[in-house]
């Protein structure tokens, strides 16, 4: 399989791996003009170019294998001759990718405006952050530190953070839920029987509620 590196040559890829969203990541090489590098490339799910990255490990690098670990990162292996200039010597090429560990608040409210702390690694170059497919604001506090604002949304949602190199793998520690909210458009004045105050209430998504009232004080 070959693909355009630029203007500069063609990449002979040599290995392919898959990872969890469907993205094709492939590995190989390409002459810089001087000596050969490794190169990376990931496509969409469609087969669009999504990253193309290179690597001189300093002397001729040719990549022939990449793993995906659990958490992401993504682990490209081949040779290269940077030690003597001759023998191939093992070449590695790991690519970090964030990876979230757990967020502060599991859920809020469907107007979004919740804040929420995402804790993981590798946060650096951090170029989004979603809540499901939506776009969140968000600062990045540190490589282990991401404040988001949830945005609008529905049902439960997984918090992911991309960068150029990937984005995180989904896990059950990085779910976030959105609760309904009830607009309340009418309380009437309570009618008072026999010590016990009742109060109707009008407004919508109410359709779960069971009961409403107020105890009356003795």
């Amino acid at each position: 399989i070959s693909t355009s590196s630029g203007s500069t040559s063609v990449v002979s890829l040599t290995a392919i791996a898959v990872e969890p969203d469907g993205k094709i990541v492939a590995v190989g090489s390409a002459s810089n003009g001087k000596n050969y590098d490794f190169v990376f490339v990931r496509y969409t799910t469609t087969g669009a170019l999504d990253t193309l990255q290179t690597k001189d490990l300093g002397g001729n690098d040719y990549a022939e294998a990449v793993g995906i670990a659990p958490n992401g990162q993504i682990n490209i292996a081949g040779d290269t001759t940077i030690n003597n200039g001759t023998a191939d010597d093992f070449g590695l090429w790991q690519l970090q990718v964030p990876m979230v560990t757990g967020i502060s608040s599991s859920q809020g409210l469907a107007e979004g405006g919740t804040a929420v702390e995402v804790t993981g690694y590798n946060f650096a170059g951090v170029t989004d952050v979603d809540f499901g497919s939506t776009p969140a604001a968000y600062t990045v506090v540190s490589p282990t530190e991401i404040m988001a604002t949830s945005p609008a949304g529905t049902g439960t949602a997984d918090v992911t953070v991309a960068a150029a190199n990937g984005t995180s793998i989904t896990s059950p520690t990085d779910l976030f839920t959105y609760l309904f909210t009830a607009a309340f458009t009418n309380l009437s004045s309570p009618t008072i029987t026999f010590g016990a105050a009742t109060t109707v209430i009008s407004g919508q998504l109410l359709s779960d509620a069971s009961s409403a009232g107020t105890a009356a004080e003795e």
